[in-house]
């Protein structure tokens, strides 16, 4: 039988540079992001999508602060 190793995800709180990502520049982890100072638009970005605007403006996308993503579904 073939032994699994598990991979481990990184969080969106681990951004690779340290900073966040702004619109039109590339998602630098998988995760839930929000724009900044509105934690509940969060949605979640794959790593390498481009991050999205926020209606119509550009915005800094932040790691969302969300405890578990099923809390989105109760929105």
């Amino acid at each position: 039988m073939k032994s699994r190793q598990l991979i481990r995800s990184r969080r969106a709180e681990e951004t690779p540079s340290g900073r966040a990502p702004r619109t039109g520049e590339h998602c630098p982890v998988s995760g839930w992001w929000s724009p900044a100072g509105r934690p509940f638009l969060a949605r979640f970005i794959q790593e390498g999508n481009i991050m999205p605007v926020d209606g119509e403006t550009p915005v800094r996308w932040v790691p969302a602060p969300l405890a578990d993503p099923r809390d989105l579904a109760q929105r």
